[in-house]
């Protein structure tokens, strides 16, 4: 797994924690 594939999942789960 690349650092940037990581980055975008930390990304992706703050983004859901922010809209729940």
């Amino acid at each position: 797994m690349t650092l940037k594939h990581r980055t975008t999942i930390k990304i992706k789960l703050s983004h859901k924690k922010g809209m729940e």
